[in-house]
């Protein structure tokens, strides 16, 4: 269970919790900050797609182009994919080195993230 205000509901009607999965990414070593945020499939805001924002820390893939970084993330996302129900996948990865946007309390802004991520969604 998690915050009413960040459940993610699929075209079936299922519910999915961003926090169980950001716990899950949480345990991987080279994870600063991640958000797990549902982003309108084609400007279709009743069918969301669960997609990652992972920052990482940099010093962990040092001499690694962005595309390889980007890869190494995807595989260890599809682990855990294999372990969530199909409904609860994760299917797009954004990854920066850069931080993400926090409120005073050090809490990641999720809505200005996925402005973020529909801006660059929209730019591809």
């Amino acid at each position: 269970t998690g915050r009413k205000k960040n459940v993610i509901i699929s075209k079936n009607g299922k519910n999915i919790f961003p926090e169980e999965l950001e716990q899950e990414i949480a345990a991987l070593p080279y994870q600063v900050e991640s958000i797990v945020v549902g982003i309108p499939n084609n400007g279709d805001e009743r069918d969301p797609v669960v997609c990652l924002k992972m920052a990482y820390d940099p010093e962990m893939f040092e001499g690694k182009t962005h595309d390889e970084i980007h890869d190494a993330v995807a595989a260890d996302i599809e682990k855990i994919n294999e372990t969530v129900p199909a409904y609860k996948r994760i299917h797009r990865i954004y990854v920066t080195d850069e931080p993400m946007e926090k409120t005073s309390t050090g809490k990641v802004r999720r809505f200005k993230e996925i402005e973020k991520i529909v801006a660059e969604e929209a730019e591809k």
